[in-house]
């Protein structure tokens, strides 16, 4: 049985390393070797990019002006000049634009954090004195059905923890690869036919650098309610001892199920609120 509380505890652990994680800038994330390789693929980038909105520019011009005598007219002339400003300056200072917005949000997750009434996230292997008893006092050949229950839950909560770990862990990379290869669908704001484009890439980015405050609203949420609830769910109402540990094994499961579910589901949750 000391090997299942293990896995109890390792689930907390990794819990923790999540929130680790979530309150860890990507510029500070692995001492910033991952974010510094994306920027310098986004420099080299820039290059193309450049290259790329002088030709949507170009297609612009060529989309909207049958012919040079409506570029004549002065408002023509100062609209396609505006463009081509805010292309060039989107472009240029794209890595200031996206370290902003991953600032904003990594902030707001930091709040979020640092307001939460509780320090840490090992309550999943805070088990109740009197369940740590009975437990402990499990014999695997007399209680083979209690100990197979319990084992199966110790495992579901593991996996659902590596999974929310995973989660936010992939985070980071979609991040890494947005900011990358950012140049390149920001090179089409230069036309008025391409430029949903780079709109829905920065609408992306956003809902991408969001999910860490959701993920960490849902974390803290979890914390809330399994500290106030964790003997809520009486699923047998019985007052043996094997009753009490199944009613605890169930709850744990279920509260760290629906935490994994609610993680799964920020991204879909950012993407539906920015219409990506």
């Amino acid at each position: 049985m000391k090997k299942l509380l293990q896995l109890y505890e390792l689930a907390g652990r990794i819990l923790n390393i999540v929130v680790e994680y979530l309150v860890t800038s990507p510029r500070d994330f692995m001492s910033g070797t991952m974010y510094s390789y994306a920027s310098g693929v986004l420099n080299t980038f820039t290059v193309i990019g450049a290259a790329l909105m002088s030709a949507f520019f170009v297609y612009g011009i060529l989309r909207n002006y049958s012919g040079f005598q409506e570029l004549r007219r002065p408002g023509a002339v100062l609209e396609l000049f505006i463009r081509l400003i805010l292309s060039a300056a989107v472009l240029y200072y794209c890595r200031e634009l996206l370290v902003m917005i991953m600032d904003v949000t990594q902030g707001l997750a930091m709040v979020l954090w640092q307001g939460s009434p509780y320090d840490s996230l090992m309550m999943v292997s805070d088990m109740p004195a009197e369940v740590s008893t009975v437990v402990g006092s499990l014999n695997i050949i007399t209680d083979f059905g209690t100990v197979l229950i319990f084992a199966i839950s110790s495992f579901v909560i593991l996996a659902s923890a590596v999974t929310v770990l995973l989660t936010v862990f992939g985070r980071f990379f979609r991040v890494y690869l947005h900011i990358a290869i950012a140049p390149i669908p920001l090179s089409t704001v230069s036309a008025r036919e391409t430029e949903q484009i780079g709109l829905s890439f920065i609408k992306s980015y956003i809902g991408c650098c969001l999910e860490v405050a959701l993920i960490m609203l849902s974390i803290i949420l979890y914390a809330v309610f399994f500290h106030n609830n964790v003997d809520s769910l009486k699923l047998i109402s019985d007052s043996a001892e094997n009753a009490l540990v199944f009613n605890w094994i169930l709850s744990n499961t279920l509260h760290v199920l629906i935490l994994a579910s609610i993680v799964k589901t920020c991204d879909n949750i950012t993407g539906r609120w920015l219409k990506v």
